[in-house]
Order: C-alpha cells, then structure tokens, then sequence
C-alpha cells in the first residue's frame, strides 16, 4: 500500500513540475515589470484617436456607469469615443447609452450569439463607418466595468510606441463587496497581473483577457477579429501567437470589473471559461508542436497552454509534498522527488506571495485565503457541470448610481 501511495505522490509532484517552475520563472520575469510611464502619450501634444467599443447585452443596470467612467478619463475629450454594440437586447440598452452621449450598433442575430460574433460583425461595420474613419485605436470594455483614469493614456502610449495588441490590467471594481470579491481580487492579481507581466517580459507575448483588450487600426485590419468559441478573447491570443503577433500587456491601465459577490450568479461564467479552456487545450496542442519557433518558445507555450487552474496546482503540489514528508519521516529518504516536491511548493509560494510587491496589492487581502477550499469544491462542482452551447450572460448586481 506505502508503494501505491508512494507513486500517485510522485506522480503528482512530477506532472506539476513543469508548471510550479514555469510559474516561478514568471514572478521572476515579472519582477522586472516595465513600468509604463503614468503620463501615457508622449509630451509631443498628439494624441491618437481612440474608439472605445462596449459590447453589451441586456446591460440597462451597467451601461451609463461604464460610459461616465469612459467620458471622464483622463484624455483629450475631442480624441476618443465611445460605441456601444446593443447585441441582441431587450431592455433599454440602447436608449441609455445614446442619453450618455454614446454611439449604439443595434445588432440582432438569433443563430450568432455572443460576444465574439458580435465583434466580428461590429467591427466590420465600424471599418466602413465614416464616423469612425480616423479612429487609429480600438479598446474592447465590458459593460458593467470603469476605467482607471490614465487608462486611454497608457493605450494610447503603447500605440505610439508600436504596439498592434494590448491587454490592460482588469481587477474588482466591488472589491471588499464580500470575501469573494476579495478573493477574486487576489486571485485577478495573479492570473491578470502577475502572470501577464510575466509572459510579456519573458517575450512570450501577454493573452487577450476580452476586458480592456485593444488593437491599433493597423493590426486590425491584418488580423481581424476571428473568434468565436466559449473562450474567445483567449483563442484569438492564440490566433495571434501562431500568426507571429505579440500581446502588449499594460500593467498600469486598470480596468474595474463588478464581480458577483456570491458564487451563484456567476456559475455560468465560470462554466463557460473552464470548458472553453478545454476546448483550446484540444484545439491548439497539434498545432503548437509543429508551430514555426525555437524548442524553447515551443515548450514554454505548451506549458502555458496545458496550465491547470492555480487551485487544482495547489491541491496537487501541497497533497503530494504533505505525503512524501510523512512517508519521509516514516521510512527516510525517498531521492530526488523529494526535492522535486519541495521546490514545488518554493514556487508555488513564490508566485502567490508576488502581487503584493509586483501588482502592489495591499496585504490585507491575504486573509481572503481562507475561502480558497470553498472556492476549489464549488469550482469542481462547475466542471462537472453540461458544457454550454452559447454564451450566457451573467446576472449583474444593482450598481451604485445605476439608473
């Protein structure tokens, strides 16, 4: 029995790895964040002229906070605007939006839900439109976030400096709503932050996270949207990858999400992300072992690919080093597994103590931790969950200032 446990240990420790390093070797990377100038555009007074697109469906409760937020940035009021992709609504959207001062696409499709099909058909459309037609940067925003002040800056910056793709920070707007939110807050903090710093200094290139994602004209019309799975913004970081492209990450430019305070509302979300993730893992593994690059990128992108959710990682990584100590103290020393174990856990430790230096996440949200069991058993009980069919949308909560 000791020798069956023995290998299911050392088989955890070993398949994780590769991941627990490649985590390590990104809090590493990340630790020389590039640290964009808070200023953004440079001081020559030019400021390219930015679209700022807001897919929303059934979005009445949301959308006139997420255009003020916009409207309000810090950048030149007669350089940007704001368009808002009413797709398939049936509540007062559209009319909200026009009253703030927005642009609206009407779009209905009953059989291209979603909101990859409505960027591709919209973006089409906003192409052509001569409203539109010196517009040199588009930034994608959900409908129910904010923008930091100086994010139009920080994109516009990137633009200027070559950047064809651009991925801002997005976090918690409703933060300290719960211990959820909190929990998310942190956990936002590593995947969309520490992580994509990472990749970026690392010269992997960033992913797309569909919130505060971003495109030059230029890169745009030479890849064009063309995305439209359960994951969409992550599968067209992929498109972009195979096609030579690079993800420009903007650690500065903080995009304010509101997350459901309680687990309940968000299952479909959740739902669709994990299965859409599945299905890339599918899709792209063939692909990635004949793709045109060194045996490094190669290996250091399937590693990225093939990466379990940071509390499966967890549960495996502590689970096999708790069951080799104990087999450790019983009967001695059990080799280089033993060592494999522990520099698991090293890296493990190294990575989720790296946003409160590296993201500057204040400390107190250490304590939001506690809620991580919970969170693994529902995230678990979602997996096992129909896949979905379409895209769903997930029931917001009542924002303060909502009309």
């Amino acid at each position: 029995m000791s020798d069956f446990v023995w290998f299911l240990a050392s088989v955890g420790t070993w398949s994780m790895f590769p991941f627990s390093l490649f985590l390590a070797f990104l809090t590493f990377k990340g630790l020389s964040r590039s640290g964009r100038s808070a200023q953004g555009v440079s001081g020559s007074g030019y400021c390219p002229r930015l679209l700022v697109v807001i897919p929303a469906h059934n979005e009445e409760v949301s959308i006139a906070i997420t255009i003020q937020s916009v409207l309000a940035a810090n950048y030149p009021k007669d350089s940007f605007q704001v368009l808002v992709l009413a797709d398939n609504c049936s509540d007062r959207t559209a009319e909200i939006a026009e009253a703030e001062g927005a642009f609206v696409y009407v779009r209905t499709d009953a059989l291209r839900r979603g909101k990859g099909f409505a960027l591709e058909d919209s973006f089409t459309k906003v192409l052509k439109d001569p409203r539109f037609s010196e517009m040199e940067g588009f930034m994608v925003l959900d409908a129910d976030s904010t923008v930091g002040s100086d994010v139009l800056r920080q994109f516009a910056h990137a633009l200027q400096k070559g950047a064809d793709f651009a991925q801002c920070y997005s976090s918690v707007g409703n933060r300290d709503a719960s211990i959820r939110t909190q929990l998310l807050t942190y956990a936002l903090s590593l995947f969309n932050g520490v992580y994509m710093h990472g990749l970026e200094r690392a010269g992997l290139g960033a992913h797309l996270r569909g919130n505060g994602m971003g495109f030059s004209r230029a890169g745009y019309i030479r890849r064009p949207w063309s995305a439209s799975s359960l994951a969409e913004d992550l599968e067209f970081s992929w498109r972009l990858r195979f096609q030579g492209e690079k993800v420009c990450f903007l650690g500065e430019a903080t995009i304010f999400a509101e997350m459901p305070s309680q687990s309940g509302p968000s299952v479909s979300q959740r739902a669709r992300w994990e299965h859409g993730r599945a299905y890339l893992k599918k899709e792209y593994t063939k692909a990635l072992l004949h793709a045109d690059v060194s045996f490094l990128k190669r290996l250091l992108w399937l590693i990225d690919l093939w990466m379990p959710s940071l509390s499966n990682l967890c549960g495996i990584v502590f689970l096999s080093f708790f069951v080799l100590i104990g087999m450790y103290v019983t009967q001695g020393c059990l080799g280089i597994v033993s060592v494999a174990a522990a520099l698991n856990v090293l890296s493990i430790f190294f990575y989720l103590g790296s946003p409160f230096f590296i993201m500057r996440l204040p400390v107190r949200y250490l304590a939001s931790l506690w809620f991580a069991p919970y969170y693994a058993i529902w995230r678990m009980g979602v997996l096992l969950k129909k896949k979905p069919q379409e895209w769903i949308r997930t029931a917001r909560e009542r924002r303060e200032g909502a009309k």
